[in-house]
């Protein structure tokens, strides 16, 4: 009977001990698994921003054309500068830029580089606020995208980071309005100009095609800004993609919808 009984315990203990070697392989596996789940997010993040980056770039070069052509008016809309009655000659950039004896082209030169100036700085704070965006937060379709759900979101971030984003957001609205007031100040004054100094349908198609290629980035710029505190939507990534989530690098790979 000792035997017997000696041999039921060793065996109820080797299952025992197999019962424990599955559960720590088990244990393990789900921890690799966890792992290369947390590694792909990771990376995915990574890839997300890189992606985001380089369309931007690219998206920067034609706003920086936009703003020359569309600011400086009485320069790059054709006029007419001859001295003859009833006939043409083209002002060349160098007479557009010369200090005119009448007040209001004089004035009007000066808005054009002052909107020039405007829209430049417009776009340094638009890329600012963007690069924070791309940085501490992600577009996750899988949550929701209401202010509130983002504000719990964009909660999960550090105070200061947090701030961050919040003030950018902040002042970028405040320097879109000033802007766009600004730009129409700026056509109508140009548009006087022109008028005076009509040549031909050139005139008026070239003056109207700059006006609503800027009007295009204003109207998108109005969009962008003109939301609720913590809905972020980026100026350049097309159909307003919204950052919803907090990027994964920050909030320690805890989602506050996980």
């Amino acid at each position: 009977m000792n035997k017997l009984y000696d041999q039921f315990t060793e065996e109820k203990s080797d299952d025992s001990e197999r019962v424990v070697y599955i559960d720590d392989f088990l244990d393990d596996t789900n921890e690799y698994s966890n792992k290369e789940d947390d590694n792909t997010k990771k990376i995915e993040g990574k890839n997300q921003d890189f992606t985001q980056r380089i369309s931007i770039a690219f998206t920067v070069l034609l706003e920086l054309y936009r703003a020359i052509t569309s600011s400086l008016l009485i320069l790059f809309v054709p006029q007419n500068c001859s001295d003859i009655p009833n006939t043409e000659r083209v002002c060349d950039a160098n007479e557009n830029m010369i200090w005119d004896s009448q007040m209001l082209y004089n004035v009007t030169l000066v808005f054009n580089f002052m909107n020039l100036a405007t829209f430049l700085f417009l776009y340094y704070v638009e890329l600012v606020r963007e690069n924070r965006l791309v940085k501490y937060l992600d577009v996750n379709c899988d949550v929701p995208n209401e202010d509130d759900d983002v504000a719990q979101a964009v909660a999960l971030l550090p105070n200061d980071k947090r701030d961050k984003i919040v003030k950018i957001d902040q002042y970028y609205q405040r320097i879109s309005y000033f802007s766009m007031g600004l730009y129409f100040l700026n056509v109508v004054l140009s548009g006087f100009v022109v008028k005076q100094y009509y040549l031909n349908n050139q005139t008026s198609s070239t003056f109207v095609t700059y006006v609503l290629f800027m009007m295009a980035k204003l109207a998108n710029v109005y969009a962008v800004s003109n939301t609720k505190k913590h809905t972020f939507y980026s100026a350049y990534l097309k159909t307003h993609v919204q950052y919803n989530d907090v990027d994964r690098k920050y909030r320690g790979l805890t989602s506050a919808y996980d």
